[in-house]
């Protein structure tokens, strides 16, 4: 039930208000001064208050500004018997609802309650999204260790901070790029606005110009009406092309005249349409390339360039892997009523070893996939795909062929006991002397690389100088 406080101190009025509330099904509090009134407000969670302006101990212009500094989202309505243009608009500044005079009628009262009441409900309704698509699609939900991946958090952060115009993401296919636009839109000032996705590679050119910047009634053969086009509804909100290295050369033009005066026409209009948005565009190709063959504009290509993020690939995520997959492990058991406890060490040794062209994308549908058609405790290598146990073995017969140091130490290091499950002892030699390397002997910054204790790696240490003295023998 919404609650409704009546702030006046006239008796009949209270009177009358509070009838005209309750028959509308609210339950209504009263207040006789501005010091009640605002004692009510701090201990009750009300939903609207009608608040006199004359009030015998308190202006009613400062009891709405302390029911503003207690509850900002409180609505207000104003009613007096004195109104003037003057306080009118002052109270609308402060932050009243509306304003309205005395004498009044029962149905007028109560339709204003019902229209202030539900513009709340939106209100409320909408800040409900925003959390859930924050909660959804905020950074803090993107699963990542790496280091590269740090860097980007850290430059998403400054990017909603300071509500940069423009940010392009680049990044091979499936490495998450409408998930950072997305990140990047809820978690900013504009999370309450649309989010509009543009596929440029799918759509042709001409549609999508109409469905971009709208149009007439008339412009064209079909258009039996005029119609707002996606850079209107993202009045305020995001709009994020996808694949823009896709667009067409001349649609390119006009969304560049786009960003310069922040204005566009409908098609078969004069009038200028003006819309504030911020612009996300993404893209998997070269558009360094593009330019050269004259694919793509150059002035657009600097116009968006303005905050550049580059997606590592899955493969230079390396922590990331085995993250991501007790990620998706728990979210499809939840998905699909599955129990599956997580991996084989054959099968995460597997997995690091994948390349995974596909990326993040590729590594979700494979777990998926496992997991639809397999009802098991334990994913293991005979549950995974053809592709993966082929490129294990290919690497397996190369790795057996050469000699010398065929697996290279990443910066950002390994877990050395995932990677040694299927290797020989010549090879866990020389990933432990590579650490050791890097580190310039350092043994507990080596140990830290390999994801190993320092004793566990004294140990490693110990049983290579142990072959040695053999070798040696």
């Amino acid at each position: 039930m919404q609650r409704v406080l009546i702030v006046d101190d006239e008796e009949l009025i209270r009177a009358s208000l509070k009838q005209a509330a309750t028959e509308e099904g609210y339950e209504v509090f009263l207040a006789e001064n501005g010091k009640k009134a605002l004692t009510l407000v701090e201990k009750v969670d009300l939903d609207l208050v009608l608040l006199d302006l004359r009030l015998p101990d308190i202006n009613g212009i400062e009891v709405l500004k302390k029911i503003k500094e207690i509850d900002e989202d409180l609505l207000v309505i104003i009613i007096t018997g004195y109104a003037s243009v003057e306080s009118a608009v002052e109270a609308i500044k402060i932050g009243a609802y509306d304003y309205i005079k005395k004498p009044f009628k029962a149905d007028f009262i109560k339709l204003i309650l019902k229209l202030a009441l539900d513009k709340l409900k939106l209100n409320r309704e909408i800040q409900r999204l925003i959390r859930t698509q924050r909660k959804e699609y905020g950074f803090e939900n993107i699963i990542w260790q790496s280091p590269k991946m740090k860097e980007v958090y850290n430059l998403v952060k400054k990017i909603v901070r300071h509500d940069a115009p423009t940010v392009l993401i680049r990044g091979e296919s499936g490495t998450g790029k409408e998930l950072i636009a997305r990140a990047i839109h809820n978690m900013s000032k504009r999370a309450s606005g649309a989010f509009i996705e543009i596929d440029c590679a799918s759509m042709p050119a001409t549609l999508l110009e109409s469905e971009l910047f709208g149009y007439e009634k008339g412009a064209f053969t079909d258009a039996n009406r005029s119609k707002p086009g996606l850079l209107e509804e993202a009045d305020n909100g995001t709009i994020f092309f996808d694949e823009i290295g896709d667009m067409d050369l001349i649609l390119q033009k006009k969304i560049l005249r786009v960003l310069e005066e922040k204005s566009f026409r409908r098609l078969g209009s004069l009038k200028k349409v003006h819309a504030d948005f911020k612009i996300i565009a993404s893209t998997n190709r070269n558009l360094e390339t593009l330019i050269s063959e004259g694919m793509f504009r150059e002035d657009l290509y600097y116009r968006l360039n303005v905050m550049p993020i580059f997606l590592p690939p899955l493969r230079e995520r390396e922590r990331d892997a085995a993250l991501l997959t007790k990620f998706f492990i728990a979210k499809f058991n939840k998905e699909y009523k599955k129990m599956v406890a997580g991996l084989s060490p054959e099968v995460e040794s597997l997995l690091i070893q994948y390349p995974w062209p596909g990326n993040v994308r590729e590594l979700k549908n494979v777990i998926e996939r496992i997991m639809i058609v397999n009802d098991v405790s334990k994913i293991l290598p005979e549950h995974l795909p053809v592709e993966i146990l082929s490129k294990a073995k290919e690497t397996s017969t190369k790795s057996s062929s050469v000699t010398g140091s065929w697996i290279q130490l990443p910066d950002d290091g390994l877990d050395f006991n995932q990677v040694i499950a299927n290797i020989t002892s010549d090879l866990k030699k020389q990933i432990i002397l590579q650490a050791l390397e890097k580190t310039n002997g350092n043994k507990t910054k080596a140990s830290r690389l390999l994801g190993l204790s320092r004793s566990a790696l004294g140990r490693q240490i110990e049983k290579i100088q142990n072959i040695l003295l053999k070798t040696e023998k």
